[in-house]
């Protein structure tokens, strides 16, 4: 059951839109209304993007210390081995879960601070990029090239459940809620990757990384020095080209367990389009107050769409679990 509490972290959020309206030719009028600093990272220690990198080494570092000291307090009260205790404590997944949600501020605050002036800011960003973006990219794809051996299939997943079967509830969650599949994790993978690596319907090393795409595209593009508008609409129009293959892409192989998630992945897609197509009637007139309620408005539908995803995936891990299966480990 675990494994439906995966979720697309790290794509399009709130923090995401704000990292959109944060770019070098993002239109002053969407950077004063939506930039924000501490909306990329919850811990950042200043208004720059060194405090974003500092803010998000300081959790990393923190989560890794309290995991380590949770996994050698077992390992020291039991008599299993390290690869067993770490296991039952979610490692290296619960590390890796925080990475990812990490990757969208980290990934765009490197690639800014590239451009600075400032030696410490040039030198952190480096590292950060070096260790925390290329290495959570190495590391997910190894650690889905070694768990793919041990995927299997379920095509169908038959079962009766607890709810009365002329009730709504019950048509709903039959018809959409449950409507999961693809490849399975056995326990032992999924205890030690928690959830990260469980929400993948096809078990290819690529897919493994779809979170992380959209995010180090924009940062990419937005380290650009655009001097003209003319330069920053071609970079929105870039951006937006993007985010329609992400979509088709997504649309087209339904990489992730169920609709719901595959759903989300998309709604939120095309609300980075629609904020990104905002911002360039911006750039061609940049005192169009509609584009500017509209490029808000994308903000607060993204805000919207993550709160109602949480609970539409509580509704359907309760679903899942009010079902009494047969013939299939589904834990």
């Amino acid at each position: 059951m675990f494994s439906l509490l995966g979720a697309p972290f790290g794509v399009p959020g709130i923090n995401y839109v704000t990292v959109l309206s944060m770019m070098h030719c993002t239109p002053d009028a969407t950077r004063r209304a939506l930039g924000y600093y501490r909306s990329i990272s919850v811990a950042t220690i200043e208004d720059s993007f060194y405090g974003v990198m500092i803010g998000n080494l300081i959790i990393t570092c923190g989560v890794l210390l309290v995991h380590f000291l949770v996994i050698l307090s077992l390992k020291w009260k039991g008599k299993g081995s390290w690869t067993r205790t770490a296991e039952r404590c979610f490692f290296p997944g619960i590390p890796l879960l925080f990475l990812v949600n990490l990757f969208v501020g980290t990934s765009f605050a490197s690639m800014q601070g590239l451009s600075s002036k400032v030696g410490s800011t040039l030198v952190l960003s480096i590292v950060m990029l070096l260790l925390f973006v290329g290495g959570l990219i190495v590391v997910l794809c190894v650690s889905m090239a070694k768990a793919r051996l041990t995927f299997y299939p379920i095509l169908s997943l038959e079962g009766t459940t607890l709810l009365s079967k002329n009730s709504c509830m019950s048509m709903l969650a039959a018809g959409w809620l449950l409507r999961v599949g693809g490849f399975w994790l056995p326990a032992t993978v999924a205890n030690g990757f928690f959830l990260l690596l469980m929400n993948l319907r096809r078990s290819r090393v690529v897919w493994v990384t779809l979170w992380l795409w959209a995010p180090l595209v924009v940062a990419v593009f937005a380290a650009l020095p655009a001097q003209t508008a003319a330069g920053c609409i071609a970079i929105h129009v870039v951006l937006i080209l993007c985010h329609l293959i992400f979509f088709g892409a997504v649309a087209v192989f339904r990489p992730l367990i169920s609709p719901l998630d595959n759903g989300y992945y998309l709604l939120v897609v095309l609300v980075s389009v629609w904020l990104l197509a905002a911002d360039i009637e911006l750039l061609l007139h940049p005192d169009n107050e509609p584009a500017l309620f509209a490029a808000c408005t994308a903000a607060i539908v993204a805000i919207v769409a993550f709160f109602v995803y949480i609970v539409l995936k509580t509704l359907q891990v309760i679903a899942f679990a009010r079902r009494k299966w047969a013939g299939a480990d589904v834990r």
